[in-house]
């Protein structure tokens, strides 16, 4: 985390504004979920698609033959396998080099161009130092955008798999959207269960239906980096350990001291503060500012063109372990000289 302490500047500027998060660069989609939940099959049904062309899909696969890589690439895509090992462990350094050298051979005109990169994790991937690694790699940050995080679980095999595996829970804490297969394995009132199952964890994501491995394409091109009110909670929800919740400011907000405030909350409390989202009215911008944090390392902020839906409240929502609402309010709202529980809407 990167917030310097420094006397507050005349005017903000966070570079040139952008017409949407992520603007000029190369999208870049993740898809988690356990084993067996059936992200290949997703992925090969939408890059059947007009919608799914100039994609360029990277593999990681835990065992010693690739055999994921060799299906995609059947469907005429370009795969790359990550050979043996979790992204999250040891081929995390693969994962940079392997994006890395696919934007040089672009800008070389060795391969023809693709316009997004779509990673399929392996099954035991924690996502967090996956998400980490593009926010803060310098010279990938300064070339991809983390449009989407997906998450696939097995509606057959939920309660079990998410009894058992912390790495199926942390997937769908981490994630924008959720995908549920193997529903026709299921009666209506046990995928209900597993749908209000997922919300319970994690409130803030999208829960889509998946038969047989069919999906919406615009469900995994949807960029993911621009809350909208449709995620914004007003009460706490728990599930173990894990807490998700939001704030808002009606007033803009001081940048510099909303970052020293988020520079804080991530040194002392970084390990259990999972994600971060949200946009800024910051004093002196015209545009929203879109802020991302996974644990101990943000994303550069952005200002954008446009509010969405012309509301202009500053609004954060906030993925937790073991951290009180209040701590967190509180902690920001001394940092904008307010000494009480603001009169915000929460949207």
């Amino acid at each position: 985390m990167a917030f310097e302490e420094r006397p507050a500047p005349t005017s903000i500027s966070f570079g040139r504004k952008l017409p949407r998060a992520g603007a000029g660069k190369t999208p870049i989609i993740v898809v988690t979920g356990f084993l067996g939940a059936g992200k290949t099959t997703i992925l090969r049904s939408f890059l059947k698609t007009p919608e799914a062309a100039r994609s360029v899909v990277i593999v990681n696969e835990f065992g010693d033959i690739g055999i994921d890589d060799a299906l995609l690439s059947s469907d005429g895509q370009n795969a790359i396998l990550l050979g043996n090992g979790c992204l999250c462990c040891r081929v995390l350094t693969d994962l940079q080099q392997s994006c890395l050298d696919l934007l040089d051979a672009r800008a070389r005109g060795a391969i023809p161009s693709f316009a997004r990169i779509i990673v399929e994790t392996s099954g035991l991937a924690d996502p967090v130092p996956i998400l980490q690694t593009f926010m803060s790699e310098r010279n990938l940050g300064a070339q991809l955008y983390l449009s989407g995080v997906l998450a696939v679980v097995d509606a057959s095999n939920f309660s079990n798999t998410i009894s058992r595996f912390a790495e199926s829970r942390r997937q769908l804490v981490f994630a924008d959207r959720v995908l549920v297969t193997k529903s026709d394995l299921v009666s209506s009132s046990e995928f209900a269960d597993v749908q209000r199952a997922v919300l319970a964890i994690s409130p803030h994501v999208e829960v889509h239906n998946v038969t047989s491995g069919v999906v919406h394409p615009d469900v995994l091109l949807a960029a993911s980096g621009h809350p909208s009110k449709n995620i914004f909670y007003a009460d706490p929800v728990h599930s173990n350990d894990v807490e998700t919740f939001t704030f808002s400011f009606a007033n803009p907000v001081n940048w510099e001291a909303f970052a020293q405030s988020l520079g804080l909350l991530s040194k002392l409390r970084g390990d259990d503060l999972l994600r971060l989202k949200g946009i800024l009215n910051v004093q002196g911008c015209d545009g929203p500012v879109l802020i991302q944090v996974v644990q101990h390392v943000a994303y550069p902020a952005e200002e954008l063109e446009a509010w969405p839906n012309g509301d202009r409240d500053s609004r954060v929502v906030c993925i937790v372990r073991n951290i009180e609402r209040d701590q967190v309010v509180s902690l920001f709202l001394a940092a904008q000289g307010l000494a009480r529980t603001p009169s915000q809407r929460q949207v």
